[in-house]
Formats: structure tokens, sequence, C-alpha cells
């Protein structure tokens, strides 16, 4: 298993996420153009009519795409392999 490299970019973008993440779950759950703000700044792309409930964790969102009309649980894992 090769560990990749901590570079200074590298931990730039989990610290960004990590801000992002947070941001996005004190966010008010009422106000969706805010939370559209911070998921488009935090994830990859993100489709039509998303819903990401809280509490939501990303390390590193960039890798994380959400498509169009997706519901996302809380505390969904997703594994990579």
């Amino acid at each position: 298993m090769t560990i990749p490299t901590m570079t200074e970019e590298f931990l730039a973008i989990i610290c960004e996420a990590g801000r992002l993440t947070w941001q996005y779950n004190a966010a008010d759950s009422q106000d969706a153009r805010v939370k559209r703000v911070l998921l488009e700044r935090l994830l990859g792309s993100v489709g039509e009519d998303v819903d990401i409930d809280t509490p939501f964790r990303c390390d590193f969102g960039k890798n994380t795409h959400v498509g169009d009309h997706a519901v996302v649980p809380a505390r969904v894992v997703k594994e990579i392999r």
C-alpha cells in the first residue's frame, strides 16, 4: 500500500474541506441557498435538487460527485477500495 505524500497543497485541501463541512453542518437547514453554495465549494460537482442531511462528513470533497435529484441520508459512509 502506498501512503500519499502530505504535501502543503494536499493538507490545504483537507483543511478547507473540514472548514466547509463544519459550515455546512452548522448552516440553517431552511437556508437552501447557503447550503448549496457550500456544497459547490466543497464537492467535485453537485447536481440539481440535491439534499444532503446533517451531520455530513467529508474529508476530501473534490473527489465526491453528487448527481441530480439526490437525497443523501445522515451518516452515509463511502467505502473506497
